[in-house]
């Protein structure tokens, strides 16, 4: 029995890693594909047109982030550079929200 279930949440866990991969190329090429600006913005904007948003924070961000990371693999030049500034960006941006809600800044 236990070896049934284990072998039914590893099939669960590749599906959705099928899924998730399916919708993070599906992101790259209506977004990143079709905008010069891949700024955070712009890419919640778009997501937020789209029939399958998740109206939450961490999840659209995530997505973001896997996009960007793929994009920094690709053969194509100048969409790994765009995709390395916007992570260096995108991992600023972040480091500084956990600062300040950590406490270390004083409004």
């Amino acid at each position: 029995m236990l070896i049934l279930i284990l072998r039914w949440r590893g099939a669960q866990s590749i599906s959705h890693a099928t899924e998730e991969m399916s919708q993070i190329q599906e992101v790259i090429e209506r977004f990143f594909k079709n905008n010069p600006t891949w700024s955070l913005f712009r890419f919640l904007q778009y997501r937020n047109g789209a029939e399958d948003f998740t109206y939450d924070k961490r999840q659209e961000h995530k997505m973001y982030k896997k996009a960007l990371d793929v994009l920094l693999l690709s053969k194509d030049h100048s969409y790994a550079q765009q995709a390395q500034a916007c992570l260096s960006w995108f991992e600023v941006k972040y480091m500084l929200f956990l600062i300040k809600i950590g406490g270390w800044f004083k409004d």
